[in-house]
């Protein structure tokens, strides 16, 4: 398994998530992506591609949309771990998963994904916000074949970590401007095989491969440009991404650099 199987797995996971969400706030209803602030207590967000609600006043859970279409059960908890003043912190933790059964080929694959962020926000004044923190992100690929005599396993991982940064400027009572670069700091992959080949009834061979094991620092970058606009209850969100382009959720950013729509439509009650 070479070491492009993990994030072209994950390319295609994105094709799902090809947006971020964003929500213009105001000092009782704060934006809850990329910054450290939760839904009030029983607060809903239902949009195009998330949908969460407020458990309690610290407490949302939620769930990215579309990638259920695909057979992807995805769940992600945010707990606001300490507020005052103009200040607040953030913790969240997510899991993605999804497995492939190709009976005729007689073969099956599975790919799990966890991050975890950890951000903090500070109000500046009436009009301007900043966030800051880190992410972290694990995932995990196995597969399994059966070809006649051939019997094989094949697995492989990728993690990596992120820097952000973002600012949101309140034009209006109604309408923000905001901007979110983040920044790779490291990536680590590892792969390896195994396997048995039965040429007849009486012999088996078996086959390890060698553990492919690569590190990379500071390769990739991206940034968010987005006008936010509210309607009561409706929002709507245009913007564009970017260099290498970070799959919102999963925070893993692709290795081409790109400029990508960033649009999101949703409601908040």
């Amino acid at each position: 398994m070479s070491s492009r199987v993990l994030p072209a797995s994950l390319a295609c996971l994105s094709l799902t998530w090809c947006a971020h969400a964003y929500s213009f706030h105001n000092d009782k209803q704060r934006a809850t992506d990329d910054t450290a602030y939760t839904e009030p207590a029983g607060g809903w967000r239902i949009g195009l591609w998330k949908t969460q609600v407020g458990l309690w006043d610290r407490w949302t859970i939620g769930t990215y949309s579309l990638p259920w279409l695909l057979q992807t059960p995805n769940l992600y908890l945010k707990w606001r771990c300490w507020q005052q003043g103009a200040f607040a912190a953030s913790m969240s933790l997510g899991a993605f998963a999804t497995s492939r059964q190709d009976s005729a080929q007689r073969s099956a694959a599975t790919l799990s994904v966890v991050p975890f962020e950890a951000l903090a926000s500070y109000q500046l004044g009436p009009r301007w916000s900043l966030t800051s923190g880190f992410s972290a992100t694990s995932a995990k690929a196995t597969g399994q074949f059966s070809d006649n005599a051939l019997l094989g396993t094949a697995s492989a991982a990728a993690s990596n970590a992120q820097w952000m940064l973002g600012a949101e400027y309140r034009l209006t009572r109604v309408s923000a401007l905001v901007a979110v670069t983040r920044v790779e700091l490291v990536r680590r992959f590892w792969a390896k095989g195994d396997g048995e080949l039965h040429p007849d009834d009486y012999t088996t061979v078996e086959f390890h491969g060698a553990m492919t094991r690569k590190t990379e620092r500071g390769k990739r970058s991206s940034l968010v440009l987005a006008w936010h606009g509210s309607w009561e209850n409706l929002n709507l969100r245009l913007g564009l991404s970017f260099g290498n382009y970070d799959v919102p959720g999963v925070h893993y950013m692709l290795d081409e650099k790109r400029v990508m729509p960033d649009v999101d439509v949703f409601y908040r009650f």
